[in-house]
């Protein structure tokens, strides 16, 4: 554990004047499991490297933050962790993935926004960080639908991917109040059997689906801020 401190510190060190949160690991509940560890093991073991890690972070002022899957273990993970090392811990996030994700050529079912268990895990998720660290901040660390590669650019399934995008970005803003929201996945976001969770397509080049425009919005309207994808695109996406 002395050795895994230095890493911790060198990047506090080089990071602390950036508005940047340190993440030890990305969904260290499904990352840190080893045939010899058990759940209950590995979130022991992750509370040291969050103690160890959160001690260095809070005396060089650099945020610290813990990004687990979505899902009931993922819940326990995130409650092993509080008890264990909340107050070091100053951003949560939670993967609360609809199910099924995968929006199908066929139009077969499809988990929605509002009845997929999105609202289910977030509520969960924050009524654990509400109950042990009431003070910390509490994001959506990864979010997104896979969209089949089979169907050509602009199907009718690009139009129910903009869509259930901006129902759950307003959903969202009920329990994160525009401070962190992780869309997954920009492009080139492959998985299963040709589906893609990417907002752009490669078609002859990178292309905006009709989500982007749908992102685009929804930030403008919950923040009222422009969002770094409109400032980028110069009228590729219609109004």
């Amino acid at each position: 554990m002395k050795k895994a401190e230095n890493f911790p510190r060198s990047t506090a060190y080089r990071r602390k004047n950036l508005n940047a949160v340190f993440e030890l690991q990305n969904e260290p509940d499904l990352a840190l499991r080893t045939k010899d560890r058990s759940f209950d093991e590995t979130a022991e073991y992750f509370a040291k490297w969050v103690g160890a890690a959160g001690k260095i972070m809070k005396e060089e002022g650099v945020p610290l933050g813990v990004n687990v899957s979505g899902g009931n273990s993922a819940l326990r993970f995130i409650e092993s962790t509080l008890r264990s090392a909340g107050p070091l811990i100053n951003l949560f996030l939670d993967h609360p993935y609809v199910w099924p994700r995968e929006i199908h050529p066929d139009g077969r079912t499809c988990g929605n926004p509002e009845d997929g268990g999105f609202e289910k895990s977030m509520k969960a998720a924050t009524s654990l960080v509400k109950k042990y660290r009431p003070d910390s901040r509490f994001g959506i660390g990864e979010i997104g639908y896979a969209v089949s590669t089979k169907n050509k650019f602009g199907h009718l399934s690009d139009q129910r991917y903009a869509a259930y995008l901006a129902r759950i970005m307003i959903l969202a803003d009920t329990y994160v109040k525009n401070d962190v929201i992780i869309w997954y996945a920009m492009i080139n976001a492959f998985e299963g059997d040709g589906y893609d969770y990417g907002l752009w397509r490669n078609v002859s080049g990178a292309k905006p689906s009709a989500a982007v425009a749908s992102y685009a919005q929804a930030i403008r309207a919950l923040s009222g801020r422009t969002s770094k994808i409109e400032q980028k695109l110069k009228g590729q996406i219609c109004e």
